[in-house]
């Protein structure tokens, strides 16, 4: 069935991708962040793995009852977070990641499960940045996880010579209480966040449209004869 065919399709991204960095590992050129070869954008790729996780994810969770198999797919989520962390360093992904599977747990799923998700995320999280100096002397692009560094990195703060995402939004916001209600129009900022561009963009009117357009996908995906791969793949790709 169609739901077969994307399971198959997203599961073999993450192989196919540790195929190629590797054989450019041992070509000798491969660098920090690179995807498929030099100079391209790790951006992509981390997207991609971020829909082969939560595909892999949805079958452990509300498909799979055989142990092996669910092993198997556990081992894939393991992988592809590995890869995003650890390789490509997309917090972006992995962050998305995170959210769509609590969301998800939280609708469908066991909510107590989601307090267990949260608890661990973060203490990994503390564990990971006391941890940071052994870490990065092993995985060095791991750093760019560290909360030090993202308080740290010109995309965020902005620098001299980049203009980071606190100043986007900042801007961006500027611009809203300017044009509150119809907006300044769409390509006029451009903050990494798509509420809030929408909301720079068509003004309030526009973004509450939007609303209701992101409202009517919940509710219908929602339905109790909706398959939860296709909710998780949206929440992911929103």
């Amino acid at each position: 069935n169609k739901s077969s065919i994307i399971l198959i399709t997203l599961f073999s991204l993450p192989i196919i991708y540790e195929l190629l960095v590797r054989y450019n590992t041992l070509l000798g050129t491969n660098v920090l962040r690179v995807s498929l070869a030099d100079g391209t954008s790790p951006i992509g790729i981390g997207e991609m793995l971020s829909f082969f996780i939560i595909s892999s994810y949805y079958v452990v969770r509300f498909v799979e009852e055989h142990k092996i198999t669910k092993l198997f797919f556990i081992a894939g989520i393991l992988i592809g977070l590995f890869e995003q962390i650890a390789v490509l360093s997309s917090r972006g992904a992995t962050i998305s990641v995170i959210i769509t599977i609590v969301v998800t747990e939280f609708i469908f799923g066991n909510k107590k499960f989601v307090g267990l998700i949260v608890v661990v995320s973060a203490g990994a999280y503390y564990l990971f940045n006391i941890f940071i100096d052994s870490i990065a002397v092993i995985l060095p692009i791991a750093n760019r996880f560290s909360f030090q560094s993202i308080m740290s990195d010109p995309s965020v703060i902005g620098s001299s010579l980049y203009v980071g995402r606190a100043q986007l939004v900042t801007y961006a916001l500027e611009k809203i209480g300017l044009h509150p209600f119809f907006g300044n129009g769409f390509g006029s900022v451009y903050p990494h966040n798509i509420l809030i561009e929408i909301f720079a963009s068509a003004g309030i009117l526009g973004l509450l449209l939007f609303l209701v357009f992101l409202l009517s996908i919940f509710w219908n995906l929602n339905k109790k004869n909706t398959n939860y791969l296709y909710f998780m793949l949206f929440l992911v790709a929103l």
